[in-house]
């Protein structure tokens, strides 16, 4: 199997994939899997006119579903890449397997797979409109958090992300780690995605909005269109120290960058209880749920 590397040269050639389809998951669109290929160590390769793309994570070598328009294609492929891991001595395992894929996969050869609900790997689905107007009772905390930051720092500016503010966002990311657990493996992985984020986001397609208290930059996110109903986030970061800061910076970008969206995808929540706390606090309008599938 010859697979190769993500690198910027190949959004073009993915964006033809991926655009001519209607996936749910965060997964399926180029700046996320460049931005995560050293976390997943995603690699590549065109196979009978679909992209295959494998993850190596965790020590298991797994693939996702072949990426094309014809369904025909989708399974003599996918009957393919099962061969070939035989053929290896390597247990089939397809990885980021949607609902609706799950389904077809079902329909077209049943009881052949064994699903696994992934439900760390979930995403998050939100009305852009709740979450830029946050009407509701059940939205007074976000509100109250949102109040007490206007009051306290009525002088913040909310501004596209732009070369001159690359830098500062790389600072304040530094600093988040750095008041974590700077050695952490995973935040560190996470951290190389965000830097090639801020230095790449233009060549991405990545819009990004920049937080700036007192003068000072103390939160960043970026995201861009998944399909034609809904943006993803990719990237969010603030500053604890300054009470309501995420709560604003969620406010403002789906408010005034998602303006033309139904829908934002919020990415997983990786199993991390308060990242899943957070994460359902903000009333998603669905989940949608991803699955890793083995063969019976």
């Amino acid at each position: 199997m010859k697979y190769r590397p993500i690198t910027l040269a190949d959004k073009s050639l993915f964006d033809q994939f991926l655009d001519a389809g209607n996936h749910s998951l965060i997964t399926y669109n180029f700046a996320n899997l460049y931005l995560w290929r050293h976390w997943d160590r995603f690699t590549w390769q065109i196979q009978n006119d679909a992209l295959c793309i494998k993850s190596e994570y965790n020590g298991r070598s797994m693939t996702l579903p072949p990426i094309c328009q014809d369904r025909e294609n989708l399974l003599a492929t996918t009957e393919d890449l099962i061969r070939q891991y035989r053929e290896n001595s390597l247990p089939f395992i397809m990885t980021e397997v949607s609902q609706d894929m799950w389904e077809f996969f079902e329909q077209a050869w049943p009881g052949r797979f064994r699903a696994e609900e992934h439900r760390s790997g979930a995403n998050y689905i939100y009305r852009r409109e709740d979450l830029a107007n946050l009407k509701g009772k059940h939205y007074d905390s976000k509100r109250n958090h949102i109040h007490r930051f206007e009051k306290e720092y009525p002088d913040y500016q909310f501004v596209p992300l732009c070369r001159d503010l690359v830098d500062p966002c790389k600072q304040r990311q530094k600093a988040w780690r750095y008041s974590h657990n700077p050695d952490n493996e995973q935040l560190i992985l996470e951290e190389q995605g965000i830097m090639d984020a801020l230095d790449h986001y233009q060549e991405l397609g990545l819009s990004g909005a920049c937080l700036l208290v007192n003068g000072q930059l103390e939160g960043f996110t970026l995201g861009n269109r998944l399909d034609g109903q809904t943006w993803a986030v990719h990237i969010e970061k603030g500053n604890m120290q300054i009470h309501g800061s995420y709560q604003i910076i969620n406010r403002l970008y789906a408010r005034d960058y998602c303006q033309d969206a139904v829908f934002i995808n919020r990415a997983e929540d990786m199993g991390d209880p308060g990242l899943r706390k957070s994460k359902l606090s903000y009333h998603p309008c669905r989940l949608e749920n991803k699955y890793l599938l083995t063969l019976k």
